[in-house]
């Protein structure tokens, strides 16, 4: 398995972020906010969107959802998208902006609306086929979300949301593959073993390991030989942050959240001498993303979403004041000016 990502969005302009978790049988693809800037995604990668993970619902955030929606209304697969409280009222006003009455007869679509809030997620659903004119609501039960941040999970990977303060609820996401395990060829061939059949039991865990497994003139029980051959693999992480006050609280959080992330996505809105400006708008400076990300252990920052304010000979500046910190921050890639 493996995350292929890619931020989307030119510099001073929308930006979001576009992930692929590819696994040896199916690709998931995510989408991260949907600014106007999802316009550099083709009709086919905007169909294959499984989940759209939205930030808050500011313009520079949403301005693109028409076009997502205009790609997917009627995909006959699920939809699903992911945000603070309001989510959902706001997404069925796009909606009933539309005139739908051609729809019906069209492949039935679902589309799900999830709504993070402190204590619970709530889920309201949207059919194709009544025109999108009802919003159902289905409940959610409670939980303590100060221990358990998981929105959503599957056997491939699951991911984690934590709100934030933009003056209203901004979520930040956080990716994780889940650990999987493969055998040891190195320790298979030297015990003598031959490979074969026997080796897909032992790396699946619905298999009892009490399970006997003959091998040459020995028996071994299914757990003797996992203890033996399967190693441990970490997936990988991801985080996205955007749009919020890094105070201490919030600090203390993200440390937690996105500790030894392989990359974090991150806004930088502006420079350190603009600090003030950063507080007063509930956004974050280079310079502040940069120590978050030295605190977590994070193995590569990436800077995204610098504000309009600032002309592009100034971007050196950005980078500069994190990289003087955290050695290992860039600019996305497609940013090929810097």
């Amino acid at each position: 398995m493996s995350i292929d990502y890619r931020v989307i969005g030119h510099p001073g302009r929308d930006n979001a972020l576009f992930l692929k978790i590819i696994s040896g049988h199916a690709v998931d693809h995510l989408l991260f906010d949907c600014g106007s800037c999802i316009d550099e995604l083709s009709s086919s990668e905007i169909t294959s969107i499984d989940h759209l993970f939205l930030s808050h619902l500011h313009l520079d955030h949403i301005a693109g959802f028409d076009t997502f929606m205009r790609h997917n209304y009627n995909r006959g697969k699920d939809v699903h998208v992911w945000g603070p409280q309001h989510v959902a009222g706001q997404i069925h006003c796009r909606f009933l902006g539309t005139t739908w009455n051609l729809v019906g007869e069209e492949s039935l679509t679902c589309w799900q609306l999830n709504e993070i809030l402190p204590q619970r997620l709530d889920k309201y659903i949207l059919y194709s086929q009544e025109s999108f004119l009802n919003r159902h609501f289905v409940a959610s039960p409670s939980f303590d979300r100060t221990i358990d941040r998981t929105i959503f999970s599957n056997s491939k990977f699951q991911v984690s949301a934590f709100l934030m303060n933009h003056q209203i609820p901004s979520v930040a996401y956080v990716v994780e593959e889940c650990s999987r395990q493969n055998i040891d060829m190195k320790v298979l061939k030297e015990s003598g073993w031959n490979p074969g059949a026997w080796l897909q039991k032992v790396k699946d865990s619905t298999s009892s390991g009490t399970e006997k497994i003959s091998l040459g003139e020995k028996t071994y029980s299914l757990e003797e030989l996992r203890k033996t051959l399967l190693t441990t693999t970490r997936g990988q992480k991801i985080a996205y942050l955007s749009d919020f006050l890094l105070d201490k609280n919030a600090e203390e959080t993200l440390i937690s959240a996105v500790k030894n992330a392989d990359i974090l996505v991150c806004e930088s809105q502006y420079k350190q001498e603009d600090l003030e400006l950063a507080r007063k708008n509930y956004h974050m400076t280079a310079k502040q993303v940069a120590h978050l990300a030295q605190k977590a252990n994070v193995k590569k920052l990436i800077l995204f979403h610098v504000s309009q304010r600032y002309p592009h000979l100034e971007y050196g500046k950005i980078l500069e004041e994190a990289q003087e910190i955290f050695p290992a921050t860039s600019f996305p890639d497609n940013w090929e000016f810097i």
